[in-house]
Protein backbone atom coordinates (compact mmCIF):
# COMPACT_ATOMS: atom_id res chain seq x y z
CA UNK A 1 0.00 0.00 0.00
CA UNK A 2 1.77 3.15 -1.37
CA UNK A 3 0.00 5.36 0.42
CA UNK A 4 2.17 4.98 3.93
CA UNK A 5 4.42 5.24 2.58
CA UNK A 6 8.05 3.88 4.47
CA UNK A 7 7.07 2.27 7.18
CA UNK A 8 8.77 -1.17 8.32
CA UNK A 9 12.42 -1.81 7.32
CA UNK A 10 14.69 -5.14 8.31
CA UNK A 11 17.63 -4.09 9.63
CA UNK A 12 21.48 -5.12 9.20
CA UNK A 13 21.39 -6.32 12.48
CA UNK A 14 18.93 -8.79 11.78
CA UNK A 15 19.45 -12.82 11.65
CA UNK A 16 19.09 -13.09 7.82
CA UNK A 17 17.54 -16.60 8.33
CA UNK A 18 14.90 -14.78 10.33
CA UNK A 19 14.13 -11.98 8.52
CA UNK A 20 14.08 -13.23 5.37
CA UNK A 21 10.47 -13.20 3.70
CA UNK A 22 9.74 -10.41 6.23
CA UNK A 23 9.03 -6.95 5.46
CA UNK A 24 10.59 -6.25 9.11
CA UNK A 25 9.89 -4.19 11.89
CA UNK A 26 8.16 -0.80 12.60
CA UNK A 27 10.19 2.07 12.42
CA UNK A 28 10.41 4.38 15.06
CA UNK A 29 7.29 7.34 15.06
CA UNK A 30 5.36 4.81 13.25
CA UNK A 31 2.71 2.59 14.42
CA UNK A 32 1.55 -0.67 12.82
CA UNK A 33 -1.44 -3.08 13.77
CA UNK A 34 -2.63 -6.20 12.87
CA UNK A 35 -6.33 -6.02 12.95
CA UNK A 36 -9.91 -7.74 12.26
CA UNK A 37 -12.75 -6.27 10.06
CA UNK A 38 -13.79 -4.82 13.32
CA UNK A 39 -10.78 -2.56 14.07
CA UNK A 40 -9.52 -5.05 16.79
CA UNK A 41 -5.99 -6.38 17.36
CA UNK A 42 -6.10 -10.13 16.23
CA UNK A 43 -4.30 -12.73 18.64
CA UNK A 44 -0.58 -12.17 17.94
CA UNK A 45 0.98 -14.27 14.97
CA UNK A 46 -2.41 -14.89 13.35
CA UNK A 47 -3.47 -13.17 10.29
CA UNK A 48 -5.08 -9.69 9.42
CA UNK A 49 -5.44 -6.64 7.78
CA UNK A 50 -2.61 -4.36 8.27
CA UNK A 51 -3.28 -0.69 9.99
CA UNK A 52 -0.83 1.93 10.00
CA UNK A 53 -0.48 5.27 11.65
CA UNK A 54 2.20 8.24 11.42
CA UNK A 55 3.68 10.94 10.13
CA UNK A 56 3.83 9.17 6.34
CA UNK A 57 0.06 8.23 6.32
CA UNK A 58 -2.35 10.58 4.72
CA UNK A 59 -4.99 12.32 7.40
CA UNK A 60 -7.93 11.16 4.09
CA UNK A 61 -9.15 11.51 1.16
CA UNK A 62 -10.24 15.05 -0.34
CA UNK A 63 -14.23 15.32 -0.53
CA UNK A 64 -14.28 11.82 -0.44
CA UNK A 65 -16.11 10.87 2.84
CA UNK A 66 -16.86 7.12 1.40
CA UNK A 67 -13.23 6.60 1.18
CA UNK A 68 -12.52 7.89 4.84
CA UNK A 69 -14.81 5.49 6.53
CA UNK A 70 -13.89 2.18 4.64
CA UNK A 71 -10.13 3.27 4.64
CA UNK A 72 -9.86 4.42 8.98
CA UNK A 73 -10.59 2.78 11.52
CA UNK A 74 -12.71 4.62 14.26
CA UNK A 75 -9.41 5.81 16.02
CA UNK A 76 -7.85 7.22 12.65
CA UNK A 77 -5.91 3.96 11.92
CA UNK A 78 -4.96 3.29 7.84
CA UNK A 79 -6.91 -0.10 6.65
CA UNK A 80 -3.62 -0.66 4.10
CA UNK A 81 -5.86 -3.48 2.37
CA UNK A 82 -2.48 -6.00 2.76
CA UNK A 83 -2.56 -8.93 5.05
CA UNK A 84 -0.01 -10.10 7.21
CA UNK A 85 0.93 -11.18 10.47
CA UNK A 86 3.70 -10.40 13.61
CA UNK A 87 5.63 -13.91 12.40
CA UNK A 88 7.77 -13.87 15.78
CA UNK A 89 8.35 -11.64 19.22
CA UNK A 90 10.33 -8.79 17.66
CA UNK A 91 7.63 -7.76 15.54
CA UNK A 92 9.01 -8.59 11.98
CA UNK A 93 5.84 -8.70 9.91
CA UNK A 94 5.08 -11.11 6.89
CA UNK A 95 3.20 -10.42 4.11
CA UNK A 96 0.08 -13.00 3.55
CA UNK A 97 -1.93 -11.17 0.34
CA UNK A 98 -4.28 -8.19 -0.40
CA UNK A 99 -7.47 -8.91 1.80
CA UNK A 100 -9.42 -7.59 -1.83
CA UNK A 101 -8.29 -11.55 -2.97
CA UNK A 102 -9.98 -13.65 -0.34
CA UNK A 103 -12.08 -16.13 -1.24
CA UNK A 104 -15.44 -16.73 1.23
CA UNK A 105 -16.68 -19.88 0.42
CA UNK A 106 -19.59 -20.68 1.96
CA UNK A 107 -18.58 -17.98 4.74
CA UNK A 108 -15.18 -20.26 5.16
CA UNK A 109 -12.45 -17.36 4.28
CA UNK A 110 -9.24 -18.84 1.90
CA UNK A 111 -5.81 -16.78 1.21
CA UNK A 112 -5.03 -17.96 -2.32
CA UNK A 113 -1.34 -17.48 -1.44
CA UNK A 114 -1.33 -20.62 0.97
CA UNK A 115 -1.42 -22.92 -2.04
CA UNK A 116 -0.75 -21.03 -4.64
CA UNK A 117 3.05 -21.23 -4.28
CA UNK A 118 3.09 -24.85 -3.12
CA UNK A 119 2.07 -26.73 -7.21
CA UNK A 120 5.76 -25.20 -8.34
CA UNK A 121 7.30 -27.73 -7.41
CA UNK A 122 6.20 -29.77 -9.82
CA UNK A 123 8.50 -29.47 -12.93
CA UNK A 124 5.50 -29.25 -15.42
CA UNK A 125 3.77 -26.22 -14.14
CA UNK A 126 4.36 -22.68 -15.16
CA UNK A 127 1.93 -20.61 -13.45
CA UNK A 128 -0.52 -20.52 -10.71
CA UNK A 129 -3.45 -18.73 -9.25
CA UNK A 130 -6.26 -19.56 -7.44
CA UNK A 131 -9.16 -17.57 -8.08
CA UNK A 132 -12.48 -16.98 -6.76
CA UNK A 133 -15.79 -17.80 -8.59
CA UNK A 134 -19.19 -17.27 -8.15
CA UNK A 135 -21.44 -19.80 -6.99
CA UNK A 136 -25.17 -19.57 -6.25
CA UNK A 137 -24.62 -22.12 -2.96
CA UNK A 138 -21.70 -20.97 -1.52
CA UNK A 139 -21.25 -17.27 -2.40
CA UNK A 140 -18.12 -18.39 -4.12
CA UNK A 141 -16.22 -21.37 -5.36
CA UNK A 142 -12.27 -21.64 -5.52
CA UNK A 143 -10.40 -22.51 -9.12
CA UNK A 144 -7.27 -23.09 -9.65
CA UNK A 145 -5.77 -21.58 -12.82
CA UNK A 146 -2.59 -23.35 -14.18
CA UNK A 147 -0.38 -23.00 -16.98
CA UNK A 148 1.89 -25.92 -17.72
CA UNK A 149 3.83 -27.57 -19.93
CA UNK A 150 2.29 -30.52 -21.07
CA UNK A 151 -0.97 -30.84 -23.26
CA UNK A 152 -3.90 -30.95 -20.81
CA UNK A 153 -3.55 -28.91 -17.94
CA UNK A 154 -5.72 -30.30 -14.99
CA UNK A 155 -4.07 -33.70 -15.06
CA UNK A 156 -0.31 -32.12 -13.65
CA UNK A 157 -1.51 -29.19 -11.51
CA UNK A 158 -4.60 -31.64 -9.47
CA UNK A 159 -1.36 -34.75 -9.33
CA UNK A 160 0.92 -31.34 -7.53
CA UNK A 161 -1.48 -30.33 -5.67
CA UNK A 162 -2.22 -33.71 -4.38
CA UNK A 163 0.95 -34.18 -3.36
CA UNK A 164 1.84 -31.14 -2.01
CA UNK A 165 -1.43 -28.92 -0.53
CA UNK A 166 -2.29 -29.46 2.98
CA UNK A 167 -5.84 -31.26 3.45
CA UNK A 168 -7.38 -27.97 3.62
CA UNK A 169 -6.25 -26.49 0.54
CA UNK A 170 -7.31 -29.74 -1.77
CA UNK A 171 -10.65 -29.50 -0.12
CA UNK A 172 -11.13 -25.62 -1.31
CA UNK A 173 -10.38 -26.56 -4.77
CA UNK A 174 -12.48 -26.91 -7.62
CA UNK A 175 -10.48 -28.63 -10.52
CA UNK A 176 -11.42 -29.19 -14.21
CA UNK A 177 -9.21 -30.17 -16.78
CA UNK A 178 -9.35 -28.25 -20.00
CA UNK A 179 -7.53 -27.93 -23.05
CA UNK A 180 -3.65 -26.10 -23.67
CA UNK A 181 -3.32 -23.53 -26.41
CA UNK A 182 -0.04 -25.82 -27.44
CA UNK A 183 -1.92 -28.58 -27.94
CA UNK A 184 -4.81 -26.48 -29.43
CA UNK A 185 -2.31 -25.55 -32.10
CA UNK A 186 -0.96 -28.59 -32.84
CA UNK A 187 -4.66 -30.10 -33.70
CA UNK A 188 -5.47 -27.14 -35.90
CA UNK A 189 -2.07 -27.41 -37.86
CA UNK A 190 -2.44 -31.23 -38.24
CA UNK A 191 -6.73 -30.71 -39.35
CA UNK A 192 -5.74 -28.03 -42.08
CA UNK A 193 -3.03 -30.07 -43.72
CA UNK A 194 -5.52 -33.13 -44.08
CA UNK A 195 -7.75 -30.72 -45.96
CA UNK A 196 -4.90 -29.02 -47.88
CA UNK A 197 -3.74 -33.17 -48.93
CA UNK A 198 -7.11 -33.09 -50.42
CA UNK A 199 -6.92 -29.86 -52.03
CA UNK A 200 -9.52 -28.30 -49.60
CA UNK A 201 -9.69 -24.62 -48.56
CA UNK A 202 -10.44 -24.27 -45.08
CA UNK A 203 -10.67 -22.69 -41.97
CA UNK A 204 -10.55 -24.43 -38.73
CA UNK A 205 -10.65 -23.55 -35.10
CA UNK A 206 -10.12 -24.95 -31.73
CA UNK A 207 -12.30 -24.22 -28.79
CA UNK A 208 -11.39 -24.55 -25.14
CA UNK A 209 -14.49 -26.36 -22.60
CA UNK A 210 -16.29 -23.25 -22.36
CA UNK A 211 -16.32 -22.66 -26.00
CA UNK A 212 -13.86 -20.02 -26.36
CA UNK A 213 -11.79 -19.73 -29.31
CA UNK A 214 -8.18 -21.29 -28.46
CA UNK A 215 -6.45 -21.02 -32.32
CA UNK A 216 -8.06 -19.88 -35.25
CA UNK A 217 -6.01 -21.44 -38.74
CA UNK A 218 -7.43 -20.61 -42.10
CA UNK A 219 -6.02 -21.47 -45.62
CA UNK A 220 -5.45 -18.42 -47.71
CA UNK A 221 -7.59 -19.22 -50.32
CA UNK A 222 -11.17 -20.54 -48.00
CA UNK A 223 -13.97 -18.29 -48.10
CA UNK A 224 -14.75 -15.57 -46.24
CA UNK A 225 -17.49 -17.24 -43.88
CA UNK A 226 -15.48 -20.26 -42.54
CA UNK A 227 -13.66 -19.04 -39.92
CA UNK A 228 -16.60 -17.89 -37.82
CA UNK A 229 -18.18 -20.73 -39.22
CA UNK A 230 -15.39 -22.90 -37.83
CA UNK A 231 -15.54 -21.17 -34.42
CA UNK A 232 -19.38 -21.66 -34.28
CA UNK A 233 -19.19 -25.34 -35.55
CA UNK A 234 -16.28 -26.19 -32.50
CA UNK A 235 -18.39 -24.41 -30.06
CA UNK A 236 -21.63 -25.44 -31.07
CA UNK A 237 -19.88 -29.60 -30.18
CA UNK A 238 -18.94 -28.58 -26.50
CA UNK A 239 -22.10 -26.31 -26.07
CA UNK A 240 -23.67 -29.66 -26.56
CA UNK A 241 -21.60 -32.32 -25.89
CA UNK A 242 -22.37 -33.74 -29.27
CA UNK A 243 -20.73 -33.47 -32.62
CA UNK A 244 -21.53 -31.40 -35.21
CA UNK A 245 -22.70 -34.26 -37.49
CA UNK A 246 -24.88 -35.84 -34.50
CA UNK A 247 -26.26 -32.81 -33.85
CA UNK A 248 -27.81 -32.11 -37.43
CA UNK A 249 -29.44 -35.75 -37.62
CA UNK A 250 -31.34 -35.02 -33.80
CA UNK A 251 -32.46 -31.81 -34.80
CA UNK A 252 -34.13 -32.52 -37.89
CA UNK A 253 -37.27 -30.91 -38.65
CA UNK A 254 -40.25 -32.38 -37.08
CA UNK A 255 -37.73 -34.16 -34.45
CA UNK A 256 -38.41 -32.74 -30.49
CA UNK A 257 -34.98 -30.93 -30.54
CA UNK A 258 -35.86 -29.32 -34.01
CA UNK A 259 -35.50 -25.90 -32.05
CA UNK A 260 -31.80 -25.88 -31.33
CA UNK A 261 -31.30 -25.22 -34.77
CA UNK A 262 -32.93 -21.94 -34.02
CA UNK A 263 -30.49 -20.72 -31.50
CA UNK A 264 -27.83 -17.99 -32.05
CA UNK A 265 -24.47 -19.07 -33.28
CA UNK A 266 -25.57 -22.99 -33.21
CA UNK A 267 -24.45 -25.14 -36.49
CA UNK A 268 -26.10 -28.18 -37.10
CA UNK A 269 -23.81 -29.09 -39.51
CA UNK A 270 -20.61 -31.82 -39.56
CA UNK A 271 -17.40 -30.68 -39.08
CA UNK A 272 -17.19 -29.83 -35.23
CA UNK A 273 -16.66 -32.38 -33.13
CA UNK A 274 -15.96 -32.84 -28.93
CA UNK A 275 -12.46 -33.26 -27.44
CA UNK A 276 -11.65 -35.31 -24.67
CA UNK A 277 -9.77 -36.57 -22.64
CA UNK A 278 -10.26 -39.36 -19.53
CA UNK A 279 -13.62 -38.89 -20.27
CA UNK A 280 -13.89 -35.52 -19.50
CA UNK A 281 -14.34 -32.31 -22.67
CA UNK A 282 -11.46 -30.65 -22.54
CA UNK A 283 -12.42 -28.76 -25.97
CA UNK A 284 -13.80 -28.92 -29.17
CA UNK A 285 -12.45 -28.75 -33.26
CA UNK A 286 -14.44 -27.00 -36.13
CA UNK A 287 -13.54 -27.02 -39.59
CA UNK A 288 -15.61 -25.31 -42.12
CA UNK A 289 -14.79 -24.93 -46.16
CA UNK A 290 -14.73 -28.50 -47.37
CA UNK A 291 -17.51 -29.66 -49.84
CA UNK A 292 -20.03 -31.20 -46.84
CA UNK A 293 -20.17 -31.61 -43.83
CA UNK A 294 -18.07 -35.07 -44.32
CA UNK A 295 -15.07 -33.68 -45.68
CA UNK A 296 -15.35 -31.25 -42.39
CA UNK A 297 -15.55 -34.29 -40.54
CA UNK A 298 -12.32 -36.12 -41.50
CA UNK A 299 -10.30 -32.95 -41.77
CA UNK A 300 -11.41 -32.42 -38.17
CA UNK A 301 -10.98 -36.07 -36.73
CA UNK A 302 -6.78 -35.76 -38.04
CA UNK A 303 -6.62 -32.74 -35.97
CA UNK A 304 -7.77 -34.28 -32.73
CA UNK A 305 -5.61 -38.06 -34.42
CA UNK A 306 -2.39 -35.53 -33.93
CA UNK A 307 -3.20 -35.04 -30.38
CA UNK A 308 -4.52 -38.49 -29.09
CA UNK A 309 -1.48 -39.73 -27.48
CA UNK A 310 -0.54 -36.62 -26.00
CA UNK A 311 -3.81 -35.99 -24.08
CA UNK A 312 -4.82 -39.36 -23.44
CA UNK A 313 -8.44 -39.75 -25.25
CA UNK A 314 -10.48 -42.04 -23.74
Amino acid sequence: MLETGFHSITRLTDDPLKANGTVGRCVSSMGLRIIDDDGNDVPYGEVGEIAAIGPSVPVGYLNNPQANRDSFTADNWFRTGDLGQFVDAEGDVGIAGRKEEIINRGGKKYFPREIEELPYEHPKIVQVAIVGAPDPRLGERNSVCVIVKSVVMTTVAAAALGMAAPATAQKMLNSYMTLSTAAAQQAAQAALARCQKDDFTVAVAVVDRTGQPLVMLRDPLAGAHTPQTAINKAATAVSFRTDTTELAATTQAGKPASGVRHLANVIAVGGGIVIRAKGSVVGGIGVSGAPGGDGDDVCAKAGIAAINDAIELE
